[in-house]
């Protein structure tokens, strides 16, 4: 008798798991959870939380394929919502960044071919209350067009996707999250502190800038023209240190194998104790950029670096130059070095190097681990987080026509509510805003923040986070698999992303396929092998 898998969540990471079991041949009686109108989205892919001006910052070269690549579809069945976005054919390439209601629509139309070709079962407007984990099976309680239904599965995954602060109906002016961006929409011509400087803060102003103006490419530049009554629309982005993120950089993919930092390497300073850990690992990450960029070194004294000094070593020269000017010279280097396919050694070595070194945290001191938060991960974050070229463009566009600057604040500022907004106190001095956006991005959340409360009782009290196995299920809770991104982010800081959630799916359909013996546990086809092949080394 099949398998009965439940699926809570139909974006990314819920497709990518029935693709997964699908390949395994263990998505016979699968049945996926949407608590939204539409399946095989997401948050971040979804009508209403996005508009179209929000880019996705993948090219369908780093998308996995599920039933065929995002290119293919562009080229095909895809080619007709083309129009939809503004766009034509000659934008469809391996490396372009589009619309992420665009990609949307590819994993929209995805998920419907795997639920087509394994006869899933799909669930709209279904939201999942409660997960009751027994012996034998786990009770699933959800709500669906006004009442509660209850059923048993031999084994559910958990795939809810983001989940932000409920807005407060009483905070005027306040907004907790981007998103959903149409709520945005309705903010006047007046002065916006947005807390963030990243994609999502990139996501907020454009959603504010686009609701009163637009954007037009005249003579090769872009320019942004607000309409008339928006000459009071003035937006402060607001970050600790002032910085801007750069635009995307050409590199070769798939990845490079890293020279230095090899599984082997990392493994054998893995082996000698989590005290100390941090400092070889650094050794050996200086040791790969120096061999990548040996010019680089040299000019930045990398040899003599501390882990402490690694961010004022990257970010160093980039403070001392105002947010906009750097990022006018490095979108043109980036768009040079895009034409002729020029690898800047020292930023892919950190790319490749953010994963590996992530994947050891949890082996890590707990010192270690706040140094590692402090000081590596930031560069880490700027480095990987980098964002499409157009992007950069259109806050070019934004600050030439007086409409966006960016604050540093400064590590010590304070946020204090207003009638409408905040009033901000730093370093650079005292500031209001009458609207105010929260765009920091998914936070980290504990096992005491769990939605689902029997679950939650079974957890205990801690507040820290949930402790997971390798197919990360909960102790006592072995049919149940927490792929819900803001629980794992403690033990995994970089796991957000398409690629992550392929990543995830297929630890998950591997474990599943070792407890119904289709696969070993070790050996030969094994579980850890089959998991590699799919997924690469980081979740093994």
């Amino acid at each position: 008798m099949p398998q009965r898998i439940a699926i809570v969540g139909t974006g990314p990471t819920g497709i990518y798991t029935l693709k997964a079991l699908a390949d395994l041949g263990l998505a016979r009686a699968v049945t996926l959870f949407e608590g939204g109108p539409q399946a095989g989205r997401g948050m971040p892919y979804a009508p209403g939380q996005n508009t179209p001006e929000m880019l996705a910052n993948i090219g369908s070269i780093e998308i996995p394929p599920l039933g065929q690549s995002y290119l293919d579809w562009l080229e095909g069945a895809g080619a007709g919502r083309l129009a939809d976005y503004g766009l034509g054919p000659e934008v469809v390439d391996e490396r372009a960044f589009l619309p992420r209601l665009l990609l949307g629509d590819w994993f929209a139309d995805e998920l419907a071919g795997l639920v087509q070709a394994t006869g899933a079962r799909v669930l709209t407007g279904a939201e999942v209350v409660d997960v009751k984990p027994g012996a034998g099976e786990v009770r699933l309680v959800w709500r669906q067009d006004g009442a509660l239904h209850e059923a048993e599965f031999d084994r559910v995954v958990l795939a809810t996707g983001h989940v932000w602060p409920e807005q407060d109906q009483a905070a005027v002016g306040r907004f907790t999250s981007p998103w959903p961006a149409m709520a945005l929409g309705d903010v006047g011509a007046e002065t916006v502190g947005i807390l963030g400087s990243s994609l999502s803060a990139i996501d907020a102003a454009l959603a504010l800038a686009c609701a009163q103006g637009r954007f037009e490419r005249v003579k090769g530049e872009l320019d942004y023209i607000g309409d008339p009554g928006s000459e009071g629309l003035r937006m402060v982005m607001l970050s600790r240190n002032g910085l801007l993120p750069e635009a995307d950089f050409w590199c070769p993919l798939p990845y490079e194998p890293l020279v230095v930092c090899t599984d082997e390497a990392l493994a054998k300073a893995r082996g000698l104790g989590s005290k100390g850990l941090l400092d070889r690992v650094f050794a050996l990450m200086k040791a790969e950029i120096t061999l990548a960029d040996p010019g680089f070194a040299a000019r930045r004294y990398l040899g003599k670096a501390r882990v402490e000094d690694f961010p004022a070593l990257v970010f160093g020269r980039r403070k001392k130059m105002d947010a906009f000017d750097w990022a006018e010279a490095n979108l043109a280097e980036t768009l040079a070095n895009h034409k002729a396919q020029k690898v800047v050694g020292w930023r892919y070595a950190i790319l490749r190097l953010h994963e590996e070194v992530g994947a050891l945290l949890p082996a890590m001191t707990a010192a270690d681990r706040t140094r590692f938060e402090r000081f590596l991960k930031p560069v880490f974050t700027d480095n990987y987080a980098a964002v499409p070229p157009l992007s950069i463009e259109r806050l070019l566009a934004l600050h030439r026509a007086g409409r966006l600057r960016v604050l540093a604040m400064g590590e010590n500022y304070r946020l204090r509510p207003a009638s409408s907004g905040v009033t901000l106190a730093c370093k650079a001095g005292r500031f209001r805003f009458s609207v105010f956006v929260d765009a920091r991005g998914q936070g980290k959340r504990g096992q005491g923040q769990w939605p689902f409360p029997t679950m939650r009782a079974m957890l205990g009290r801690g507040a820290g986070p949930m402790d997971l196995d390798g197919a990360f299920r909960p102790k006592g809770m072995g049919r149940v698999h927490v792929l819900a991104l803001p629980w794992l982010l403690e033990r995994n800081p970089f796991v957000q992303g398409i690629g992550a959630s392929r990543d995830l799916a297929a630890r998950v359909a591997a474990a599943v396929a070792v407890e119904n013996a289709m696969i070993p546990a070790e050996g030969p086809g094994s579980l850890g092998l089959w998991a590699k092949q799919r997924a690469g080394s980081r979740w093994a």
